[in-house]
This record gives C-alpha cells, structure tokens and sequence, in this order.
C-alpha cells in the first residue's frame, strides 16, 4: 500500500535557526498520528510545512502522489483544523463553510449550501447556521472549522493542538466529533500534548526532540519504551 503522505528528509529553518532537522516518516489512509513533543521542538512547523504552509529549506513533501509547493498545491487534498480556530467572524457559521466552497472549490451557491448542511449536521451544529463565531462556545467554533476542513473533502485532515485552549467539557465535544471521523476511516495528524488523546485515540506517535523523530511507534510501545526523555515527557504530560 502506498503511503497518502511522504516526508523526505526534510529541512526547515527561521533566520538560520534550524527547527527541522532530516525529518523522514510515511503515513498511510487510515492512520490516526499524534505527534508529540516540548515546546519548539518543531511539532506545528512541520504539519505546517505538509500543508504548504510553510516552505521547506531541503527534502521534499509528498501527499497522494503530489509535490507540496504551497497552500494552493495541497487544496483538496489536506485539511487543516488550528488552535485558535481562524473562523472568518463577519460570516455566519453556514457562510464559514459555504464561502470557502465557492471560492475554493469553485461550487455555486446551492450545492455549497447542501454540503455545509451535512457536514453541520455531522458535527451537530445544524441548529447553528445562522450564529456568528463570538456567539459560540470554543468547542462548537473548533467543530465548524472541523467542518469547514472536511468541505475540502481532504485525503488527510492536520490538527494543531486542537483542544488546548479549551475547557475539559469543550474538548470533550472536539475529541468525539474526530472520534466519530476515525470510525468514518478519516486519516488524522494531530499535533497535542493531551495524554489521552494519544494512548487513547491515536494508534502511531511520533516524539519530536530538537527538529528530529526521537520516537516512532504505537501508544502501546510509547509507555513501554526504554527512552528516557520521552519517559520523561511523557511523565510531565500525564500530570
């Protein structure tokens, strides 16, 4: 079976400073990935960088079958969900959705319209077309941008740290909305610190240490390894 998604030996670095240093891993349809790590070991600049987000200095980025040059390579084939949500706050939760969709994917107003319904429906916020973003709580706006991503109808969904910044109860409601796109077969590289999102949900890990996979391997042989600073870590974030 042939991976959705390629990292070659890549490289990426800010005025000289290097944040990822030869970082090489395949994800294959289907894989849930958690990628784990302490603060600037270069865990959102690499799901950046496979979103063409953010350009790489060396290597090369492949996803089904086609070179990540920019955002614009990747569209329809990589969705990407943020911390902070980034939804548009002068539209609607149905125009968040229905917008990108006719301007991305070039559909007229109708057919953007049904398909935002049923992907508000999916997440459970069809009773919220018409709210505007400051009128929802952290949880329902993470499960619109959800939403708006799978609009896309992406081969892989990216998520950066997609329930930090809410409350235990909202990111409860985040972690069963991508519960339920798991079962639908959806593959997911989630960029986080939650513990149970990783031994619970996730079945690879991948342990970031200064630019370089330290770790590669499922939550069961993550609690089980020899490496000490990913003990460590582990440790810490299980507080």
């Amino acid at each position: 079976m042939e991976p959705i998604v390629q990292v070659r030996n890549i490289y990426k670095d800010y005025n000289k400073t290097e944040v990822l240093k030869g970082i090489s891993f395949d994800i294959f349809k289907g894989e849930i990935v958690s990628i784990i790590g302490s603060s600037g070991s270069g865990k959102s600049t690499l799901i950046r960088c496979i979103n063409g987000l953010e350009k790489i200095k060396n290597g090369e980025i492949i996803v089904d079958k086609k070179v990540v040059g920019d955002s614009r390579s990747v569209i329809g084939k990589v969705g990407m969900v943020f911390q902070d949500f980034n939804l548009f706050p002068h539209y609607t939760v149905l125009e968040n959705i229905v917008n990108p969709c006719k301007v991305i994917r070039k559909m007229n107003t109708d057919e953007a319209k049904e398909l935002a319904m049923s992907l508000l429906k999916k997440v459970k916020l069809e009773d919220k077309i018409n709210e505007y973003p400051k009128n929802l709580s952290g949880g329902q706006q993470q499960r619109v941008a959800i939403a708006r991503a799978l609009s896309m109808e992406p081969e892989v969904i990216l998520f950066d740290e997609p329930t930090s910044s809410l409350d235990p109860e909202l990111a409860y409601e985040v972690f069963n909305t991508m519960k339920s796109l798991a079962k639908e077969g959806f593959t997911m590289v989630i960029v986080t610190h939650q513990i149970n999102m990783v031994t619970n949900f996730s079945n690879r890990v991948i342990f970031l240490e200064n630019g370089k996979i330290s770790f590669d391997g499922s939550p069961k042989e993550l609690m089980e390894t020899d490496n000490e600073r990913v003990k460590q870590f582990i440790k810490m974030i299980a507080l």
